[in-house]
């Protein structure tokens, strides 16, 4: 009898724990951003976010690796030195979101994980390798946010976040269907300056409005339209949305001023996509 109730109270433990719900990642999704997101994948984007900022060579197999790696830990190492020698400024972080996350935590002790869910719904790019000029495109790592407004509203107000930075609003097609529209800022270039001994680094800002199709928080379709600096449209669509047969393939389309035309093949289980670019940068297109 012992046995039996020993038994029965381990099934119904594991029972109860796949009822969790998952919060930041959610491995049964098979479909999406979601699909996408692997430790290697969160590296290449995470790793390489700096060369779609235009301030960068993409030729990933020419970069001054050896001399970035000694910089950077000289500079991590002697941190108060290296700031006094540039000078300290003071930077000011948004925290909407910090407060809202507040108010919705009340009273309450222990281990929250809303909070963590609701900030970070990780929409990081389908990267993919050039293999004419030896570029790695559309790489970075972006997030967004829902903070929903009210209950029972379809609606909620969206934030997404990254290189590129928009706000605008979310409207729930269904349980799971979601639509995005938001409108912001795109840094489109990165500029070394130089002061004293000191690089910093300046942001050339673009203006950008996009548009997110999602399927229970997984990341399905992502378009976005920069200017007037940089014409440019760039259209991610993710393993799920096309289906042939058992094939779940991603694609990518860049076409403007800073891409040219470019078209892009993703396999969903390789962290790296290929593509092709008909048209180069700076070509007009007709």
């Amino acid at each position: 009898m012992k046995k039996i109730f020993v038994a029965v109270l381990f099934l119904s433990s594991v029972i109860k724990a796949s009822d969790k719900p998952y919060y930041f990642y959610n491995p049964d999704q098979e479909y999406g951003s979601e699909l996408r997101f692997n430790p290697l994948t969160l590296w290449v984007n995470g790793s390489f976010d700096i060369l779609r900022n235009g301030g960068h060579s993409k030729d990933i197999f020419n970069q001054p690796y050896k001399v970035g790696c000694e910089n950077v830990v000289q500079n991590i190492t002697h941190p108060f030195a290296n700031i006094k020698e540039y000078g300290v400024k003071d930077f000011l972080h948004p925290t909407y979101q910090l407060f809202n996350e507040i108010f919705e935590n009340g009273s309450f002790e222990g281990t929250n994980v809303d909070p963590i869910s609701d900030m970070l719904i990780d929409w990081s790019l389908q990267p993919y390798y050039n293999p004419n000029n030896r570029f790695l495109e559309n790489a970075g790592q972006q997030f967004a946010s829902k903070l929903k407004l009210g209950k029972k509203s379809r609606y909620s107000l969206f934030f997404y976040w990254g290189v590129l930075s928009t706000g605008g609003f979310s409207y729930n097609l269904d349980d799971e269907r979601t639509i995005s529209f938001s409108a912001g800022a795109i840094v489109n270039k990165i500029n070394e300056n130089r002061f004293r001994n000191a690089c910093y680094m300046t942001p050339d800002l673009d203006y950008v409005i996009s548009f997110f199709y999602d399927r229970s928080n997984s990341l399905l379709l992502s378009t976005y339209l920069t200017g007037p600096k940089f014409y440019n449209l760039r259209v991610d669509i993710y393993p799920g949305l096309v289906e042939v047969g058992d094939f779940k393939p991603g694609f990518f389309l860049g076409a403007g001023e800073m891409d040219g035309l470019q078209f892009g093949l993703m396999c969903s289980f390789l962290p790296v996509g290929i593509l092709g670019q008909f048209v180069d940068p700076g070509t007009e297109l007709n």
